[in-house]
This record gives structure tokens, sequence and C-alpha cells, in this order.
């Protein structure tokens, strides 16, 4: 049995699967058990299902939603499914990179260190610019700041920095800064199952926006580290807060969740001394 479960989700994106599929196909690695695709919503061109889809050395799975779920939902529902070691959430959106021969076996290195819960790639968009794929903790202030309402101001008061004891709640730091990574983006996780499974996967109540900051809170919390794996992908995102006024609603909302969930409030107080 293959070491690795991967779940990806389409919304619409079956030429991007489609893709997806053949160049993990190509790696004809036996570390894979098996790809689990579910169909979220009704793909228009039939591009993507499971008569006409074809992987010589990949076992897909093909699941069809009834009606559409969340990004959490989604993958909770993948995990049910899995019987191997490792379990990875992949974006329909992720392209492997040409200069990365096999991201899942460096990812599966950097989850043998014991203390380490997940593991994550570089992201790089199309040209090779890097993404900001891991970030500091989503502060209401680290927020204004991001998008520049300076008004937003957080009633605790000062923006996050690190304990008073100057210990980082992570081994890995952001890219080019003293900073520490508090999350990484959901595009591309592997977690080992066991973790996944002892935090109860995702949670659900978020939609959209967010599962992904949660759940490496509350790895954190829990005791796991995560850890950033000597591997590159492409990562085609949209960025669709800044394009829809839907999605910067879920988006708010998401964060609104968050900011007064216990995971947040708990680890604030834990890794950064209450500051927000």
């Amino acid at each position: 049995m293959g070491l690795i479960t991967i779940s990806v989700v389409s919304h619409g994106h079956a030429v991007q699967v489609a893709h997806l599929l053949a160049q993990i196909s190509a790696l004809r690695t036996h570390t894979i058990a098996k790809v689990i695709v579910t169909v979220n919503i009704p793909e228009r061109d039939k591009a993507l299902s499971a008569p006409t889809c074809s992987y010589p050395q990949l076992p897909v799975h093909w699941v069809h939603n009834i009606s559409p779920q969340g990004f959490g939902a989604n993958h909770n529902a993948a995990f049910a499914l899995c019987e191997s070691d490792y379990f990875c959430v992949l974006n329909p959106d992720i392209a492997l990179h040409s200069g990365c021969p096999n991201p899942f076996a460096a990812l599966l290195a950097a989850l043998l260190a014991a203390a380490v819960g997940l593991a994550y790639p570089v992201q790089v968009d199309a040209a090779g610019a890097p993404l900001d794929y891991e970030r500091a903790l989503p502060t209401p202030r680290a927020i204004g700041q991001r998008h520049g309402l300076t008004g937003l101001r957080s009633r605790a008061g000062p923006a996050a920095g690190p304990s008073p004891t100057g210990s980082a709640p992570e081994a890995v730091r952001l890219a080019g800064s003293a900073s520490p990574v508090h999350w990484a983006s959901g595009a591309f996780l592997m977690f080992k199952s066991e973790v996944f499974r002892s935090l109860g996967g995702f949670d659900e109540r978020y939609f959209m926006y967010c599962e992904d900051v949660d759940i490496c809170l509350r790895a954190r919390l829990a005791g796991y580290q995560m850890a950033r794996a000597d591997a590159t992908v492409v990562h085609h995102t949209q960025r669709r807060t800044l394009k829809s006024l839907q999605h910067l609603a879920w988006h708010m909302r998401s964060l609104w969740r968050l900011w007064h969930s216990q995971a947040y409030l708990q680890y604030k107080t834990q890794f950064l001394g209450g500051n927000n």
C-alpha cells in the first residue's frame, strides 16, 4: 500500500485537475496510495469524469457531490476514505514545478521527524516569484495594515510579536524574515494521518477561508511542529478575495470566527504573550 492519500477538490477546475493528475501519474511513484478527487460542482466541459479520465500508475477515486460543500467538509470526507499513513490536501490550481522532480517525497522526508505533524512546500507563481504561502498570525491589526485599513485596531492594542521569553512557536521562520511561521497555506499541506485524526480534521464551521489557519494553530497547541520541505510547486492562485464581494464577505466572516475562537485566543496567550 502507498504511504500517501491525496485529496483534491474541483470547483469547476476540470482542465487544471486533469493536468495535475497527469503530472502526478508521470511521477510513477509507489508512495501514493490513491488520489481522491471530489467534484464539488458539476463540470461544464465533461473533461473531469471518471469514465473519460485514465491515469496510468495512479489510482484515482472519484466523488461527485450532490450539493456543494466547503473546503473543510470536502477534505474531511476524503480523509474518511484514507487508509494510508499520510494525508495530503492539494488545491486543483497547483502544478508540479519542473525543478522539483517529486515534491511528495520531499514532504515525506520532512515528516519523518517525530515532532513534525504537517509539512508544506515552497509555492511560486507561474513566473517563478515566491508567494506568501507561509505567514504570521492574522491579527486584526495585521489584516488592517495588509489592506491599508489603518483605522482598524484591536481591542487589545499592539501588534503580534514574539513571546516575552523570545521563543518562536515554529522551527521555521518566514523566508527572508526573522518572523516565525504560525500557519501555512492549505493549497498544499501534508499531514501525518494520526495527527489529522487527532485534531478532528478541519473545522467545518469555517467556509472557504481560515480552515488552514485554524488547523495549523491547533496543531501547534497540540505540540506538533510544521516543516517547510525542500520542494517547490507552482500555485496559479486567483486571489478571489480581491475580486469578489462574496469571497470578501466569506473571508471576513471566517476571520471574525477565527479571532473569537478558543484556538486563536489560546495560541496568542501561549506563544505571543496575549499580544495581537
